[in-house]
């Protein structure tokens, strides 16, 4: 057979988590879909649609057991919480398997129980499925997106040869295809959420020390956001919700409510027409107080400095938050320090 010891460390190591299968599709083809074409077979697509709301070992299996019918035969070498995949042609099978049982290592056929080698895999309805678009961007930048709200995506980006995801990043899912503004300055974006009322975008990203900040906008791919309130979370706040002309945000140890003023979503704009100040009123249940915050805009459009930010009066708590005096029995975290 070919080289065990070549096969082995140059094997194919994929996360194990769920939802992901499509994503260990598309890695498996990056890897090994110039030396065996049938990965790029439009059966293993299908496969992927009916399995992408299994578990992910459930697909993994999936797509094993259809590797087979193309006689390739498909090996876990790990058998932990991160697999070590292999490829092997049907005929060194028996080899390699003996190879594996003589130096002491694991090794495990991907395939589907109660499926014989050779069979396609399983057939299963995915249930109704949300018709899509699979665009390739195309450029040296790998991206994570992490929310989906209104026309765009919000995430994060990185050098396809580096380790570290470096800045947010949002696609503007208007265009074909998707364009990606890639951030230079803002770490962690997510939780991007949009009101149709008010047609203003909220998203979430760190700070220093891992302090997370709210941010608003009218067009979330010029990345041109303002923070409508001094109140650090205990990282980006996961949890961001529209009411009415109001963006709720909550962290394990604040909910706030930041309510954008009559008509100031129409002046939130980037021409050197709009008015210089914006105001927002923020309500926090850890500390049961009430802020106005005010930002200045140049005329060239950009975020000025925090002008302003007093307490202004002691406010209840909404009863739709039926357990926010919870909040108040807990230690306050540095986030809610901040706020106070």
């Amino acid at each position: 057979m070919s080289d065990f010891a070549q096969i082995t460390a140059d094997a194919l190591d994929i996360l194990n988590y769920d939802g992901a299968v499509q994503d260990t599709l598309a890695e498996l083809r990056r890897k090994w879909g110039g030396q065996v074409p049938a990965l790029l077979d439009e059966r293993f697509d299908t496969v992927g649609v009916q399995y992408m709301q299994l578990p992910h070992e459930k697909g993994v299996a999936a797509l094993g057991q259809e590797l087979s019918a193309f006689g390739w035969a498909l090996y876990d070498l790990d058998g932990d919480n991160i697999y070590l995949f292999v490829l092997i042609p049907q005929s060194e099978r028996e080899d390699f398997e003996a190879l594996c049982k003589q130096q002491g290592r694991y090794c495990r056929l991907m395939r589907q129980p109660g499926r014989k080698w050779g069979d396609h895999a399983k057939e299963r309805d995915p249930g109704k499925v949300m018709p899509c678009e699979e665009y390739t961007l195309g450029d040296e930048y790998d991206y994570f997106f992490n929310s989906l709200a209104g026309d765009f995506a919000a995430g994060e980006w990185k050098p396809q040869d580096g380790e570290n995801w470096l800045n947010g990043c949002v696609a503007d899912l208007r265009r074909r295809p998707p364009q990606v503004t890639r951030a230079k300055s803002l770490p962690k974006l997510c939780s991007l959420s949009y009101s149709l009322e008010l047609d203003v975008y909220g998203a979430a990203r760190s700070g220093g020390s891992d302090i997370g900040r709210v941010l608003v906008g009218k067009n979330p791919a010029n990345l041109n956001w303002f923070e409508p309130s001094p109140i650090g979370y205990n990282g980006p706040p996961r949890s961001l919700r529209w009411i009415g002309n109001s963006l709720w945000v909550g962290d394990p140890y604040n909910v706030t409510q930041i309510e954008l003023p009559t008509g100031a979503p129409a002046r939130m704009c980037t021409t050197g027409s709009c008015p210089r100040t914006i105001g927002a009123v923020i309500t926090t249940a850890a500390s049961r107080r009430t802020a106005w915050a005010g930002y200045t805009f140049p005329t060239n459009g950009t975020k000025g400095p925090f002008t302003d930010g007093k307490t202004a009066r002691s406010q209840s708590i909404p009863s739709r938050w039926p357990d926010m005096t919870t909040f108040q029995k807990q230690s306050p975290s540095p986030a809610q320090a901040m706020s106070t």
